[in-house]
């Protein structure tokens, strides 16, 4: 490997290659006379808002007013002057109502409602009719946004049950993977009861509930966060509780496995095809692109979709692909059945047996019982830049082809050094893939131990790093005077 002072050298001669080279067209054209207000037009017309981001500085309230006072909805944005900010009345989550669009009044015409310069909502003369949920919403990229829950308090008197008043968005809501979920749960009671959230499966880490218990948001909501989740109000003198179903609607998601089973001289497969989708998936088997009829060898349980091959012949062999489709999308897995063997596996590294060699073993698994008829090793040590290749024939003593040892013994003549070394397996059907890389070391008495696979990828991954760092600093210095 080359040493860091020559890529040192070699990145700090590309940076100042950029410098005198690739940054003087830019000076020269500062030299043409007449382009100036050409390059400001273009540089302007439609331009991206390139200021400082905007700050959302309110957070998500429940207020409390009582009938007949003056309430201030807060939404405090530093650097909005450039978007449109919004507020609207969220009560019904799935059609929220325009109250304000910047100083515009929209569908409310209640003079009541006001919009003040800092950006606040003000309520006079408050009602029962005003409890709900206010949205304020800048339309930036990304979006920013704070709810606030507004409370309508009447007097109770002591030792009062809880009593859920307000219960958003319902009994349940659908929604779509990747948006935002905010539920409300507003009760009363005297004492004043105290509020908690619960999920059906209790998986809801992903869920920020406000302080005093009055809502709940998931941001950007997956699969893992459809269930129930149910509020619970209680208090000294007794409880109260309300539930809604979160749907999450998400195009399939797809994991397959294949198992296969051997009796005498032939062997069957089951393809297991596990969908997650909502709404259901459709779900087709194919065989090399093309659809498989539906039939006995099918089997469908709840999300599982099983594909069984008995007794595999030749004409089996293929590429099988479980695909599922619903309205947000699809998805497609695929597995290769061959009559090849499959990739090998390390299973050891031997010690000396006679004093003069040591060894590897591999074990390789087949769908077919078609014999192993030679196998392909190459090593190298981690200098060397090409690969070593030796071929060994194989006898064929084994009862069961389907699993066999691959043995590989070096002789004692290969040098003391650290070695990298993949194999890969041939029948009658073709070669399997190459192994892993697997990286071992041979000391002086011809002894083979593993080396560590992660310690050799972190050295290599540190000295990546620290060419990297050379680069981005050679790179910025050159930028730096462009």
């Amino acid at each position: 490997m080359k040493s860091s002072a020559f890529w040192c050298s070699l990145l700090f001669g590309i940076a100042i290659f950029n410098l005198k080279v690739v940054c003087r067209p830019q000076d020269l054209e500062l030299d043409y006379v007449g382009d100036e207000e050409e390059d400001y037009e273009n540089d302007y017309d439609d331009a991206p808002y390139k200021g400082p981001a905007p700050v959302m500085k309110s957070k998500n309230e429940t207020i409390t007013a009582k009938l007949g006072s003056t309430v201030n909805l807060p939404c405090d944005v530093d650097n909005s002057k450039s978007f449109v900010l919004m507020w609207l009345n969220a009560s019904v989550p799935q059609a929220p109502t325009p109250m304000w669009i910047d100083n515009i009044r929209q569908m409310s015409k209640d003079e009541r409602i006001n919009k003040l310069s800092d950006n606040s909502i003000e309520i006079k003369d408050v009602s029962s009719n005003d409890a709900g949920i206010y949205l304020c919403k800048l339309m930036s990229q990304p979006e920013l946004s704070v709810y606030h829950t507004l409370v309508i308090e009447a007097p109770l008197p002591p030792g009062t049950k809880p009593t859920i008043t307000s219960f958003k968005p319902g009994k349940e809501i659908s929604v779509k993977k990747g948006s935002d979920v905010f539920l409300s749960c507003i009760a009363s009671g005297n004492p004043a009861p105290k509020i908690t959230w619960s999920k059906n499966d209790n998986r809801n880490n992903d869920a920020r509930i406000q302080e005093d218990g009055t809502s709940l948001t998931i941001d950007s909501v997956t699969r893992k966060n459809a269930g129930i989740y149910t509020c619970n109000a209680h208090n000294s003198i007794g409880s109260d509780s309300k539930s809604v179903t979160v749907h999450v609607h998400y195009a399939p998601e797809i994991e397959m496995d294949d198992f296969y089973s051997t009796n005498d001289d032939e062997v069957s497969i089951n393809l297991i095809c596990t969908v997650h989708a909502t709404p259901r998936a459709k779900v087709t088997w194919l065989k090399d692109g093309k659809a498989i009829p539906q039939s006995q060898q099918m089997v469908n349980e709840k999300n599982k979709y099983t594909l069984h091959l008995a007794k595999v012949k030749p004409s089996d062999f293929g590429e099988y692909t479980c695909e599922a489709s619903n309205k947000e999308g699809h998805s497609k897995e695929s597995r290769l059945i061959s009559g090849k063997p499959k990739k090998p596996v390390l299973q050891t590294i031997k010690d000396p047996l006679d004093g003069k060699k040591s060894g590897m073993v591999w074990t390789v698994q087949s769908y077919s019982n078609s014999p192993t008829t030679e196998y392909e090793l190459m090593y190298k040590t981690k200098q060397e830049p090409e690969w070593k290749i030796q071929r060994n024939n194989l006898i064929d003593d084994e009862k069961n082809n389907r699993v066999i040892d691959i043995k590989h013994e070096f002789e004692s003549t290969l040098p003391s050094a650290e070695y990298e070394t993949k194999i890969r397996v041939k029948n009658k059907y073709g070669w399997s893939e190459y192994s892993e890389v697997h990286f071992f070391t041979k000391d002086e008495d011809g002894v083979l131990s593993e080396s560590s696979l992660l310690e050799s990828a972190d050295r290599g991954s540190a000295a990546e790093f620290r060419i990297s760092i050379v680069f981005v600093t050679c790179l910025s210095f050159a930028l730096l005077y462009c």
